[in-house]
């Protein structure tokens, strides 16, 4: 085979240096770039070139379409913002989370309650007979319950996930996602909470006020606590609108997990932070269920451990309540996921026309037999002829007066004979 020009004037070429590139497939931008840099160069890079220029003609011949690939900068560039958004994301967080840090004069009063123990608070009672202890301890644990629920639960679920959020987002991180949506009514569960822990021990102190001889009888006290906890609708339809929104509230947050990279950074943070206690969001969030659901489990293993049987009525009465409750709750919950079924079912549903069911079927058109005469309702019979007006047809047909197709005619159109017409008698 003849060689090539390039290779008989160019000392430095050799027949081995020959650059076979069939399968790289470069961008028209990337190639316009790479043939201007080395268009001036000699030998291998020109080899280089064509071997470059025949490897497009050959992939155009065959309609193989290359693939568009970004450069190697734009992928680090986006890279690089990448970084620098989530750095910018814990950067708002960490500081929220450390402006969120101090709590309430009463929220840190209560918070002190949770190393206490029940024999520090019922001082005395290591004498008492051990189903009074028991009966102690139970009343503690129900206090002590709904304390560690508040403190550790939905002040943390404010403080560390909804507060900062909020204060992201007035710096312009997050503004996608609705706080109100995720969290629901937790303010106010919050404060159905510290009442009810405040009722609490305002009532126990009536209750040691007494002294140890009348062994503690936290009857009373169970008794106006529950009817305080649910004397207005408030208390209970906050729990039933908390639980109603929950499905919602983990759907909503599955979206945003999916669609807002930056909230998984958010929330990585916040479970870094040491209040969580390595609890996730999922588990805050199902917390009020679950404690609402507890209540009469508690009053139940008061009632076990009370001797009186005035007592006992007394708190199985609390306990209906309750159950009650739970149960109006559970049916509103229910009540909406069964209209969310019948939704779905007729959105589901479709209903096919006469011809789809049986298409040999025939349906006549009744469009010209529906219309209404104008100033005339479609409920009123049609106007009949005037019957005055039929003689009047036969005025001028030539019908022999006494045959019979006259006498069929007059007696068809009510016309009277020529015998009983006065006008021809008259001009006979």
């Amino acid at each position: 085979m003849p060689s090539s020009p390039n290779r008989d004037h160019d000392p430095d070429c050799s027949p081995d240096n020959v650059i076979i590139v069939p399968h790289v497939q470069i961008s028209p931008n990337e190639s316009h770039l790479f043939n201007r840099a080395i268009s001036s160069g000699g030998g291998m890079l020109a080899d280089l070139q064509r071997a470059t220029i025949s490897a497009q003609a050959f992939y155009a011949e065959n309609d193989i379409q290359p693939r568009t690939r970004s450069p190697w900068i734009l992928k680090r560039l986006y890279e690089w913002s990448s970084r620098a958004r989530r750095r910018e994301v814990v950067r708002h967080v960490q500081s929220a989370l450390e402006s969120s840090q101090d709590q309430d004069v009463e929220d840190e009063q209560l918070a002190l309650l949770l190393s206490v123990s029940w024999e520090e608070m019922f001082f005395g009672s290591e004498h008492f007979p051990m189903n009074d202890r028991k009966r102690l301890q139970s009343v503690w644990e129900l206090f002590h319950s709904e304390l560690n629920f508040l403190q550790r639960q939905l002040l943390v679920l404010r403080n560390v996930y909804k507060e900062p959020l909020k204060k992201c987002q007035v710096e312009g991180c997050l503004l996608t996602v609705e706080p109100d949506l995720l969290f629901g009514n937790l303010d106010q569960l919050c404060r159905i909470s510290r009442r009810f822990c405040q009722s609490f021990l305002t009532l126990l102190k009536e209750v040691t006020d007494r002294g140890v001889d009348s062994r503690y009888n936290t009857t009373t006290m169970i008794v106006k606590l529950f009817e305080k906890f649910s004397r207005g609708p408030s208390t209970i339809s906050a729990y039933q609108a908390y639980c109603i929104n929950y499905k919602a509230t983990m759907e909503y947050l599955g979206s945003i997990r999916q669609r807002e990279e930056r909230f998984t950074e958010f929330e990585r943070v916040c479970l870094a932070d040491q209040r969580c206690e390595r609890l996730q969001l999922e588990d805050l969030l199902i917390a009020p269920l679950q404690r609402i659901t507890r209540l009469p489990i508690l009053l139940k293993e008061i009632h076990r451990f009370t001797d009186a049987e005035d007592d006992k009525a007394k708190i199985e009465k609390v306990i209906d309540t309750m159950n009650e409750n739970l149960r109006s709750i559970d049916d509103s919950v229910q009540w909406l996921h069964n209209f969310e079924r019948l939704q779905q079912l007729q959105n589901q549903v479709v209903w096919p026309n006469i011809g789809e069911l049986e298409p040999r079927c025939y349906v006549p058109d009744v469009g010209g037999s529906l219309r209404v005469e104008p100033n005339r309702s479609p409920y009123t019979p049609p106007s009949k002829p005037k019957i005055s007006q039929a003689p009047d047809l036969f005025d001028s047909v030539s019908v022999p007066e006494g045959g019979p197709v006259a006498t069929v005619l007059r007696e068809s159109v009510g016309t009277p004979s020529p015998e009983a017409d006065p006008r021809r008698t008259a001009g006979v």
